[in-house]
């Protein structure tokens, strides 16, 4: 793990320090290490020999531990939008909100605002 490159998030700067304390299974170590290589969900699925859930599981538990970026995943666009949606109409269904949503936004994009949220500290979270 010593030559991954991690960025800092808006609540998390990453330090040798705050590393130590945040430890990885070797199979979510190995998640990392691909995605920050600028591999595709599918592609670390791929060389993995993971079913597409298990990447997903992956990627969530990632950003939930604040290793990467929601929007690292989604992009700033979607993860705006569905913060909004969330934040202001108070949902926490994912059901409710995805049908607050275009087609374009998944059920996994949903789930990785969530996990978003849940990483980040209480007093940083979105307002309604």
């Amino acid at each position: 793990m010593k030559n991954l490159k991690l960025k800092n998030s808006g609540w998390i700067t990453w330090s040798q320090e705050t590393f130590k304390k945040k430890r990885l299974s070797e199979t979510l170590e190995l998640t990392l290490k691909l995605f920050l290589q600028g591999k595709s969900l599918q592609e670390i699925g791929e060389a993995r020999n993971f079913e597409q859930g298990t990447v997903e599981k992956h990627i969530l538990d990632l950003i939930t531990k604040s290793f990467i970026r929601a929007s690292d995943v989604i992009g700033e666009e979607k993860l705006e939008k569905i913060l909004s949606i969330i934040t202001n109409k108070n949902l926490k269904s994912l059901m409710l909100i995805k049908a607050q949503l275009s087609e374009e936004e998944n059920y996994f994009d949903i789930k990785c605002t969530l996990a978003h949220l849940s990483a980040m500290p209480e007093e940083s979270r979105p307002k309604k």
